[in-house]
């Protein structure tokens, strides 16, 4: 994994390098200048030497220009050599420069792909996330509405289990009663809160039979204390078929029944099993 410590390394390398090129152009910028001044002063010197019989030339100024014209060869060697120095260093610098650039270039693709695997990863785990919470939700209901009901009699009796085998034989369900213990109370109080609207609609004696026995159902769906404890009829009520255009607060109530039913583990409610064949032994199936 790349840290933003050695991103910042090889900017930081890359901008002292930068600097010490400039530096060391502009002394061989500056050896180049001094090779001309001198070269200028050779030639004049040389012109002067060239015109001694023609013009009437100082002894001095004869004596200097001597040296400088003597000194030439010298000269011009010692700051060639000096210019050439330079000139090795800077191209040694800047190659070394090349070289680290490439390889920072090679470490931000790095990093680029790092980043993008980062983004794959996330994006794709917040999907399977997504996707798991859809489906235990949509368990919870489906469990909600067409199993855990089955845990109770016809006189409300509570069952310690159920089994629920397909048509093969080859594959079971099996509930157990102790998954159906937590209720949502912010969910109870508004499913209690249509219930009562219910109640409220009818203030006259009812004789209709389909209305009296869901008043009479209601009365014990759950049991309010600081929480909401399961009543002996809520799974009765949670597995009519209500219909939502004769009692639209019913119908709401008990949708938001069946999502307020909660269990901290799952497997600790509802196990699987399956089996090759009819005379072999159930085996568990996983179930995350």
């Amino acid at each position: 994994m790349i840290t933003k410590t050695e991103v910042n390394g090889y900017k930081a390398q890359i901008r002292a390098l930068e600097k010490e090129i400039a530096r060391l152009q502009k002394e061989e910028a500056d050896l180049r200048k001094n090779w001309t001044k001198r070269y200028q002063n050779y030639r004049k010197a040389s012109m002067a030497l060239a015109r001694i019989t023609l013009e009437n030339i100082d002894s001095a100024e004869i004596s200097e220009y001597r040296q400088i014209v003597i000194g030439w060869d010298e000269e011009t060697v010692r700051l060639t050599k000096a210019r050439d120095v330079k000139r090795n260093e800077i191209a040694a610098k800047q190659a070394e420069l090349q070289e680290l650039k490439q390889q920072f270039v090679a470490l931000r693709e790095r990093l680029g792909a790092e980043s993008k695997a980062d983004d794959e990863i996330v994006e794709r785990v917040f999907g399977l996330n997504e996707l798991v919470v859809q489906a235990a939700q949509q368990k919870e209901e489906f469990l909600s509405a067409q199993v855990y009901g089955r845990l109770f009699d016809a006189e409300g009796n509570q069952r310690r289990q159920v089994s629920i085998v397909d048509a093969s034989g080859l594959r079971k369900v099996v509930a157990l009663v102790n998954s159906i213990t937590t209720v949502r109370s912010d969910l109870a109080e508004q499913a209690l809160g249509l219930i009562n609207q219910f109640f409220n609609g009818f203030r006259e004696q009812v004789e209709d039979p389909t209305v009296t026995a869901l008043m009479e159902l209601t009365k014990n769906i759950l049991v309010e204390k600081k929480t909401f404890k399961v009543g002996p009829d809520l799974y009765r009520f949670l597995g009519i078929d209500i219909d939502e255009a004769l009692f639209p607060e019913l119908k709401q109530a008990q949708k938001l029944l069946r999502l307020s039913l909660r269990s901290e583990k799952t497997t600790s409610y509802i196990r699987l099993y399956e089996r090759a064949s009819i005379k072999d032994k159930w085996q568990p199936v996983p179930q995350s």
